[in-house]
């Protein structure tokens, strides 16, 4: 089993229990151990004692965006191994995804969705590499 923290926005429109329990069903489905946090500072605080080997982070979070969150993780010397699947759902279409994106080293993966379908082929097709 792959061991995975999870991120999900806890905070407005997007604290939503069916989606919440459909991310954590499928990815436990797939075989990964899920640990959720609520924001971004959560995340920092969490994920070096949890030692994922993938985070999955929502763009927008309370208290930290989640690219500002996996800056910080470039820096984390305990954290020099983890990969990081970034969803960011404002992005439509066939819209790129932003150049700060592609400037941090530990996301190797940006999402425009949370459809848990699209989410596990990406953790899978990653951690098979």
């Amino acid at each position: 089993r792959h061991r995975i923290a999870q991120e999900l926005l806890r905070v407005l429109a997007e604290d939503d229990p069916e989606v919440s329990r459909s991310l954590e069903s499928a990815l436990g489905e797939a075989g990964y151990e899920v640990q959720r946090v609520s924001n971004g500072p959560e995340v920092l605080e969490k994920a070096p004692a949890l030692g994922p080997d993938v985070i999955l982070l929502k763009e927008v979070l309370p208290q930290l965006n989640g690219s500002a969150v996996a800056s910080l993780i470039n820096v984390m010397t305990s954290m020099a191994q983890v990969r990081v699947v970034l969803y960011d759902e404002t992005l439509r279409g066939d819209e790129e995804p932003p150049a700060r994106y592609s400037n941090i080293r530990c996301i190797r993966k940006v999402l425009k969705s949370r459809e848990p379908a699209a989410i596990v082929k990406a953790l899978n097709a990653l951690l098979s590499r």
